[in-house]
């Protein structure tokens, strides 16, 4: 069994992903206020980097929980890595 923080941490991940894509993508309305649009940019990636961070230890971290168990419990470890997931293919989809 996954511990309960393992699952909030995955569920807050991709949430935290959700928020900094939103941000980031709306922030185009506030380029008139200068400062304001450099302060809203740099949250809104700060966010989106520390969820795919995070999305990386937690998966690490549900592994070595569940490498006995992977079958069982491989949703876990899929929602985890979607952050990751993300970025890679955004990655992927610019170098081509």
């Amino acid at each position: 069994m996954i511990k309960k923080s393992f699952k909030i941490i995955a569920f807050l991940n991709v949430f935290l992903l959700i928020i900094g894509t939103m941000i980031v993508r709306n922030s185009k309305y506030f380029r008139q206020f200068e400062e304001l649009f450099s302060h809203i940019m740099v949250f809104g990636w700060g966010i989106w980097f520390t969820s795919i961070i995070w999305s990386g230890v937690n998966t690490l971290l549900i592994y070595e929980h569940i490498k006995d168990k992977l079958k069982q419990n491989i949703i876990w470890l899929l929602i985890s890595i979607l952050p990751m997931m993300y970025f890679l293919i955004i990655l992927i989809s610019v170098f081509i």
